[in-house]
């Protein structure tokens, strides 16, 4: 009998990485396209001497492609303790840019009013919100992304529907954008979801028991890493089964990180002083 196999594609970051499919080394390392796989479900490994590994059931079929593309690996290294006063900085590289408009909210009765002023400070409504204290956060135009702090609650605006320009309206105290700007991470402290407003698709990324301290999206692949009882955690995107989860930093009681150099380095501000781990080479 005849079987039409399948093709595996893998890339991950760093390059150069081993690929196992069912405990066999293949020959080539990554990125990697890898023909003749029968179909079915297959364990996927990617491994890198001195970096975390990645292991992913995925389903391979007759005549198609199944993609694992950029896989994170971490470096497997210990924080170092950092002896300077450091801050976070005010702003995160990103490739995309936020709208340019001028826009105003006012309370006007039971309500708030979204409006944009033109040229010449004519106003034009773009949305009625429930009364609150609103201040718009950066996002990538077209979108607006409003933070109600009375009641923690963010609502995405998009500026170019008239008939429905709230596309997200949820409780949330913490947020980032993707890289790219094509998805928006946020938690209400429990709860982390990914949702992309060009899909208008939203999903959870993970339930916790205790309250998240902290949340960004790694600048490399598309990662997740949030604090929860002190530690650091990055989760992958990629809910095709098990989602993979790596311990960055443990026991320092982190209370507040982020990125420098693209994701090289992660740094923070702990208990009883500052680190930074480097996470890629």
């Amino acid at each position: 009998k005849i079987v039409q196999t399948g093709v595996v594609n893998v890339t991950s970051i760093p390059k150069g990485a081993e690929i196992f499919i069912d405990g066999k080394l293949q020959e080539q390392r990554t990125p990697a396209v890898i023909s003749n796989v029968i179909p079915g479900s297959h364990e996927i490994r990617i491994k890198k001497d001195d970096s975390s590994s990645w292991t992913k059931h995925l389903d391979v079929y007759s005549k198609q492609t199944t993609f694992a593309n950029q896989v994170v690996l971490f470096l497997v290294q210990q924080p170092e303790r950092l002896t300077t006063a450091i801050s976070m900085p005010n702003e995160e590289k990103r490739s995309w840019q936020p709208l340019t408009q001028t826009f105003t909210i006012q309370n006007a009765n039971d309500r708030s009013v979204l409006a944009r002023s033109d040229e010449n400070d004519l106003a034009t409504i773009i949305a009625y919100l429930p009364l609150g204290t609103y201040r718009i956060v950066d996002a990538p135009a077209p979108y607006l992304l409003l933070h109600e702090a009375q009641h923690e609650r963010i609502f995405l605006i998009d500026t170019q529907q008239s008939q429905q320009p709230i596309l997200l309206n949820t409780d949330a105290d913490q947020w980032s954008w993707s890289p790219s700007g094509d998805a928006l991470l946020f938690s209400d402290g429990f709860d982390i979801e990914v949702y992309a407003p060009s899909l208008h698709a939203q999903e959870t990324i993970t339930r916790l028991s205790q309250p998240i301290t902290g949340l960004r999206w790694y600048p490399l692949g598309r990662v997740a890493v949030f604090g929860y009882e002190g530690n650091l955690f990055a989760q992958e995107l990629d809910r095709r089964g098990e989602p993979n989860k790596t311990t960055l930093v443990e026991g320092l009681g982190v209370l507040e990180f982020w990125f420098e150099n693209e994701g090289e380095w992660i740094v923070g501000i702990a208990a009883d002083g500052s680190f930074r781990k480097r996470l890629q080479k």
